[in-house]
């Protein structure tokens, strides 16, 4: 499982509700019409409902295709994910950042360098292997952030009077921000699952994400999470911003169950928006 970090959610603000992001491709295309004004997942490695999702969505979340190409052996063109992407990425649709499923970090840090695209509509992966050291490396990268050259640029052109104008602080952005007057914006992180953490929910995976939120509350308010294919999350103690998962669309069908009413059901289930702290072994910061 994939630790997803957008850093939207933080420095004081509190989300009351975690986005569930369901994955398709979902078949037959009526019962995809069902899910119209849902929080939608799309792979890369199955884009068949893309422009559909974009239209009828609340937003998109664009996945890489990774862990499906890992699972079957075959190698992504990444050029060609950023192309799909370039008519895509805007607020507040989003996309994941390549990664390498059980490579090692120089390897994701290559990847996320070459990423083309704006940061503030971007997720980096910690993948629960790694070290903790790197997935707070990763929350310093800033993906996800705005860049606030330009509407300090807007401030200074205001020609009008200062008692008549209002400057605007977006409520995703450090509170020190509205203090100076600085747009600043935050990112979000994906936290993915690999080696000993694969299985979401297990024992060792529980442990682990004990060990990522103490650390990441340690340095201050809790940032956006988001779970790569964690929506059987949903519900637990782990303040996760927001989750997706293909569930609904791969087993409706033998389940015999209306996609939309399984997904209903699976949105009104919540997450909390504070983190108490677990005690964890000292080895398992590495």
């Amino acid at each position: 499982m994939l630790f997803l970090l957008r850093l939207d959610r933080g420095q004081g603000q509190k989300v009351k509700k975690m986005i569930h992001y369901h994955g398709g491709p979902i078949t037959p295309r009526s019962e995809l019409f069902k899910m119209g004004g849902k929080h939608m997942c799309v792979s890369f490695a199955d884009k068949r409902d893309d422009d559909w999702c974009l239209r009828n969505c609340q937003s998109v979340m664009w996945d890489n295709g990774a862990f499906s190409a890992f699972t079957k052996g075959k190698p992504t063109d990444w050029n060609k994910y950023y192309e799909w992407l370039e008519s895509r990425l805007s607020p507040p649709h989003w996309a994941v950042i390549p990664d390498v499923i059980d490579g090692d970090v120089s390897d994701n840090l290559e990847l996320i360098k070459q990423w083309p695209h704006r940061k503030d509509c971007s997720a980096v992966v910690w993948h629960m292997a790694e070290p903790v050291d790197h997935l707070l490396h990763l929350i310093d990268l800033g993906f996800g952030k705005v860049d606030v050259s330009d509407n300090l640029e807007l401030i200074k052109q205001w020609p009008h009077r200062k008692d008549c104008s209002a400057v605007v602080w977006h409520m995703a952005e450090p509170v020190d921000h509205l203090l100076h007057l600085i747009d600043l914006g935050f990112g979000k992180v994906c936290f993915g699952s690999s080696g000993a953490y694969w299985q979401v929910g297990s024992p060792a995976w529980e442990r682990r994400a004990d060990v990522a939120f103490n650390e990441i509350c340690k340095r201050g308010p809790i940032p956006w999470v988001h779970m790569l294919r964690g929506l059987s999350m949903a519900g637990s103690k782990y303040p996760f911003a927001s989750a997706d998962s293909a569930n609904v669309a791969r087993h409706h069908q033998e389940m015999n169950t209306c996609p939309e009413r399984w997904a209903r059901q699976i949105d009104m289930v919540q997450n909390p928006v504070t983190w108490k702290m677990k005690e964890t072994q000292r080895e398992l910061l590495l």
